[in-house]
């Protein structure tokens, strides 16, 4: 009995052992192998559980942009500015008579027009007096612009002061009265009464273009500058100016003769149209080689990344799973082009359909994998993609 209990003990403790053994030797196992173990192989039977796929990564990139430069230039046809100043009559009168007596008073009233003040300097009023007597007056729109006596025939021309000018303007002249002199009468008569005026004309001293931004190129905007070269006399310009899109870039006497860069705000420019304006304010420009210049930043297309692990990998191998690629795109009816990159495996994709598959089983690799699309030749519209695991029949 006793030999028994020995022999009953010693058996008890040898399967303890290889339980223990068997125990440490699962638990170094990889985990996946372990999985197996443990839970059993799914390679028999549903690898991929009742819906037969499983989807590994399920992305919506949208629109991704093709540049074919990194750099623009928006080439604007030359444009000549210029002011020119000439003397223009506003008014002429063959004489005017005025005369103050005790019993006998007569003034003169005359209009004339200046439709355009911003730009009518010099204002001058001129004729010669063949008869004089008393204290000449001469009104402008009710206030007084001279009032003294004429001791000569010719008189030098009186000025008449722009803030005081609107578009329809009264003169009007009087003589002072005779006072005690009540027997006598004060008197002028005037010939060849003339008002002159400096006159600008502005019509050549703005010019306006136009130049066009892609949705791409505007989007991808890093910097942007406008250069061009004044060709003009130093002493005989005034400032420029330069506006894009209505905003001021440039005002200064321009260096002439040199070719000018100037730098501006990539946020002031649009997609689709935009205009650039000189405009000068004194003398004559020729604006040569006129162009807006773009620099775009680098693009950087999306990586996507995905796992697989061993235990899946073995069933690629071996033929029971697939790995399928499936894009849609935009349906626009436009022939897609696209460079797919799987974990550096570089193919191509071309069609005109919505929908798009494609295997993957040869480009996967063993836990970590990556997906990336490059535009060819233009832009691309994804609305989503998938890579699918698809258990085989």
């Amino acid at each position: 009995m006793h030999k028994r209990g020995q022999s009953g003990s010693g058996a008890a403790t040898l399967v303890l052992i290889i339980t223990g053994l068997i125990i440490l030797y699962v638990l170094f196992l990889p985990a996946d192998v372990r999985e197996d173990l443990l839970e059993g192989n799914e390679s028999q039977g549903n690898i991929l559980g009742e819906d037969k796929n499983l989807t590994l990564l399920w992305e919506s990139p949208g629109r991704l942009d093709y540049l074919k430069l990194d750099e623009y230039e928006h080439n604007i046809p030359s444009v000549y500015l210029s002011t020119s100043t000439s003397s223009q009559m506003l008014k002429r009168i063959n004489s005017v008579y005025v005369r103050n007596g005790m019993f006998d008073t007569q003034f003169k009233n005359t209009t004339f027009s200046a439709d355009d003040v911003e730009n009518l300097d010099n204002i001058l009023l001129t004729f010669s007096a063949t008869k004089r007597r008393g204290t000449l007056s001469v009104l402008l729109n009710g206030e007084t612009v001279y009032e003294a006596p004429l001791a000569s025939q010719t008189p030098p021309p009186i000025h008449l002061e722009k803030r005081l000018l609107r578009q329809e303007n009264t003169l009007e002249f009087r003589v002072s009265g005779v006072g005690w002199r009540f027997w006598s009468t004060n008197e002028y008569v005037l010939e060849d009464v003339m008002i002159v005026g400096d006159v600008t004309d502005i019509t050549q001293q703005k010019s306006r273009n136009v130049f066009t931004l892609s949705d791409t190129e505007h989007y991808n905007l890093n910097e942007a500058r406008l250069v061009f070269l004044p060709d003009c006399t130093p002493s005989a310009v005034g400032t420029l100016n330069v506006y894009i899109n209505n905003r001021n870039i440039y005002s200064a006497k321009p260096d002439c003769g040199s070719l000018r860069p100037i730098e501006f705000s990539t946020s002031l420019l649009n997609a689709g149209e935009n205009n650039v304006v000189f405009s000068s304010e004194k003398g004559s420009f020729l604006i040569d080689r006129i162009a807006v210049k773009t620099e775009l930043k680098e693009i950087v297309y999306p990586v996507y990344y995905f796992d697989i692990n061993s235990s899946l990998i073995r069933d690629i191998m071996d033929d029971r799973v697939d790995v399928n690629l499936s894009i849609e795109f935009i349906d626009d009816n436009k022939n897609k082009r696209v460079e797919l990159n799987v974990n550096g495996h570089r193919t191509f994709i071309e069609t005109d359909e919505p929908l798009y598959s494609r295997l993957l089983d040869r480009y996967v690799e063993e836990r970590n994998n990556w997906i990336q699309f490059i535009p060819y030749r233009d832009a691309i519209d994804i609305v989503e993609f998938r890579v699918i695991l698809e258990e085989k029949d």
